[in-house]
């Protein structure tokens, strides 16, 4: 496959805009829980299904990329993807009745999920220098899902309904179809799918070493984001000042994730950055051991910013083909959602089970240092290669 032809700016663009589409369906649920609750008459564990549905379908979905590609082509299964995605979100506008609503959480899921590694197999079309657009998309993903998290409860008092508040988040998809449709080009004949639709070809071992590492990120990340503000609220915080730490949390992964991959690309130093982020989110857990959530937000925010774009684009990265890098970002991304999604959950039952955050925090302290262990093999394994 050849690589694309186009500006640097026309690449950022189509990035930033497919990007900003991959979290608002899931982020813009949170600050309109009490509005769905009220409309619905529905409980916590419900309405939380909201988020956990779209986490799952996107981790058993993305699977199902590799397949869109072969019958539709890259470009065209990615516009296809954010079709679903916007689908899905403006159908929120209109919404009277559960089941809709749930039926919009899984298309959004399941349109997330294909997208992902899409577009990543698409930066790959485009350049070599994975790491530094991995970058560009992973600011532009987190700024999304920030504006939508920040953002949407104002749009609800202002549009007079959270329902149109939900399907606001359109908009992106809108965009991004309009700058994706004059990259289509003509759907692959019949003998290029059978030679492109290889879904059984097999897999590298060291794929799911990645989906491992992925997965373990994607249980911290997803730990942090639903359980941060309570733990800061049971140490006698106010509700209020909990939500910023959440919001600082996510402001703070911004710098990092936009300038880490960017170092790592120039100085080719992968394995001592990613050992970096795990060592500061690690720090950050024993800060909030230590009751001092404000430092330990600082480090958990440094360690996610950074471990969520190099673990995105490691299979990117190890890949030698657009094809490839679809094919093994789906893998790794399946487990890793599939896993994450289930991440808060394990913390809820562990502080419902000891009536405190020490054993959840633990845990997630001992998996952070499997991750490290697991970091410093593979550097030695690669430094010995070298020398070989």
């Amino acid at each position: 496959m050849k690589r694309v032809s186009m500006s640097r700016w026309s690449m950022y663009g189509i990035i930033v805009l497919v990007a900003l589409n991959m979290r608002p369906a899931i982020t813009s649920v949170g600050p309109l829980t009490n509005e769905i609750q009220e409309t619905f008459g529905w409980s916590h564990v419900v309405v939380s299904s909201l988020t956990v549905i779209p986490v799952l379908c996107m981790g058993i979905f993305s699977l199902r990329a590799t397949a869109w590609q072969a019958r539709f082509g890259l470009e065209r299964a990615l516009f296809y993807a954010v079709g679903l995605i916007g689908g899905a979100t403006v159908t929120r506008a209109f919404v009277s009745s559960p089941s809709v609503l749930f039926a919009t959480a899984i298309v959004a899921g399941i349109g997330i999920g294909v997208a992902s590694p899409l577009i990543i197999g698409w930066i790959k079309q485009c350049t070599s220098h994975v790491a530094s657009l991995m970058s560009v998309y992973s600011v532009a993903m987190i700024a999304g899902a920030a504006l939508a998290a920040s953002v949407s409860a104002s749009l609800e008092r202002r549009l007079g309904a959270w329902q149109y508040a939900l399907g606001s988040w359109s908009i992106f998809a809108l965009f991004a179809l309009i700058v994706l449709f004059p990259l289509l080009g003509p759907r692959p004949t019949r003998s290029t799918r059978q030679q492109n639709d290889r879904p059984h070809a097999a897999v590298p071992r060291f794929v799911y070493v990645q989906m491992g590492m992925f997965a373990s990120m994607a249980a911290l990340f997803y730990s942090w984001t639903a359980w941060l503000a309570p733990f800061v609220v049971s140490l006698g915080w106010t509700s209020v000042a909990s939500g910023w730490y959440v919001t600082a949390f996510t402001l703070i992964q911004l710098p990092v994730s936009w300038f880490l991959p960017q170092w790592v690309a120039r100085r080719d130093m992968f394995y001592p950055a990613l050992l970096f982020c795990i060592g500061a989110e690690a720090a950050g857990v024993l800060v909030l051991l230590s009751g001092f959530p404000i430092v330990a937000v600082i480090l958990l925010g440094i360690g996610a910013g950074g471990l969520f774009p190099l673990t995105l684009s490691w299979p990117a990265a190890y890949a030698q083909t657009p094809d490839e890098a679809v094919r093994f970002s789906a893998v790794v991304q399946s487990g890793g959602f599939i896993v994450g999604a289930f991440g808060p959950a394990v913390v809820g039952q562990l502080v419902d089970t000891t009536g405190s955050f020490t054993t959840s925090w633990l845990l997630l302290l001992v998996l952070l240092m499997g991750m490290g262990v697991t970091t410093v093999v593979l550097s030695q394994e690669k430094r010995q290669l070298r020398n070989h």
